[in-house]
């Protein structure tokens, strides 16, 4: 990581030229360090490799900065993980993920205290993993039914798969105790991933619509191991019902 802040200090000398001497708004501020830090992944990639395209992303600003509550999935502060970056993966690094806007983030720390938030370009991104937590970027160019590139966690991979999807949004509550509103809990939506196609699921019933070829099997699996509603079964509860369906299906 010590070329990645070799880089941001570079970085922070450019922008100190100019960008702190004059007011520019939000958006404008992000586009001119947008434009910084391609100048300066180019730079770097001539002179240290490719291995410096993790840095190849833009400075984060947390969105709705006053409203109660945070972005982030799980801790605010971010947790060790992995990511894969055009093919290559780098492994033990902080990173954070921003479900509110489903924004991978990079987490450089200085020896000073201070720290470094920069979104990885999803053109580039295909997984990463945050501790036990597997992640993958779905692209509808390549036929999958999403509007446009997005994250979902991996719960289980096989002859079909079962991914997640985690979001956030932002109550505009007229109420004393939050006057900017407040961060919603993290919203899970599950799928199963089947022929390049995603199927959501809330409830036993349109599971097994999409898994007609196993039903009497999975219930005889929800029944043995007691899982009693779908729609609020744990992680492992669902990761089992569906490594079962995996083992039966030819």
């Amino acid at each position: 990581m010590k070329i990645i802040r070799i880089i941001l200090v570079i970085s922070f000398f450019f922008i100190s030229r100019g960008l702190y001497a004059q007011e520019l708004d939000t958006e404008e501020v992000i586009k001119t360090l947008d434009e910084q830090i391609e100048e300066l992944t180019d730079i770097s990639d001539a002179i240290y490799g490719k291995d410096i395209r993790l840095v190849n992303g833009r400075v984060y600003f947390q969105p709705n900065i006053s409203a109660a509550g945070n972005p982030f999935f799980k801790d605010p502060a971010g947790m060790t993980g992995s990511v894969t970056v055009r093919g290559t993966t780098f492994t033990g690094i902080k990173l954070n993920y921003d479900i509110f806007q489903d924004y991978l983030l990079l987490i450089d720390e200085f020896e000073n205290g201070g720290i470094m938030k920069l979104v990885l370009n999803k053109n580039h991104t295909t997984a990463f993993t945050l501790e036990e937590h597997q992640f993958i970027l779905l692209d509808p160019s390549t036929g999958i039914n999403i509007p446009e590139k997005q994250y979902f966690e991996v719960l289980f991979s096989g002859k079909i798969d079962l991914v997640q999807r985690h979001e956030k949004i932002i109550e505009a509550l007229a109420h004393q105790e939050y006057p900017y509103g407040r961060y919603t809990d993290d919203n899970i939506t599950r799928f199963i991933l089947k022929d390049n196609q995603l199927h959501k699921f809330k409830n036993r019933f349109t599971l097994y619509r999409i898994l007609a070829d196993g039903k009497s099997e999975l219930k005889k699996y929800r029944r043995k191991n007691s899982v009693r509603n779908v729609k609020n079964a744990t992680d492992q509860q669902i990761t089992g019902m569906i490594e079962h369906y995996n083992s039966i299906i030819p």
